[in-house]
């Protein structure tokens, strides 16, 4: 997402595109030599304090429904949770 992007380069990490179509875009996180980067196909996760320095964070994105909006007549509804790296 371009919002995810623009926040990672304003924290000064580096997102590499995909290389194929269907393929997903890294933040590029440098390792300890200072020669190597690994990347990460995420740009949130719990607990990971090195990509933290480049813009990777620990908060999810959430949205909100009033299912009092939905007509539940002849109709059922259900909730589905997800996370990045399950529905990828």
């Amino acid at each position: 997402l371009p919002e995810e992007r623009k926040r990672i380069e304003d924290a000064g990490g580096k997102v590499e595109d995909p290389v194929f179509e269907g393929a997903t875009a890294r933040l590029l996180i440098p390792m300890s030599n200072g020669i190597d980067v690994f990347g990460l196909a995420m740009s949130r996760s719990l607990g990971d304090h090195d990509g933290a320095a480049y813009g990777l964070i620990a908060e999810p994105t959430t949205d909100v429904f009033d299912l009092k909006t939905f007509d539940a007549k002849n109709r059922e509804y259900m909730v589905v949770a997800v996370t990045d790296g399950l529905v990828d």
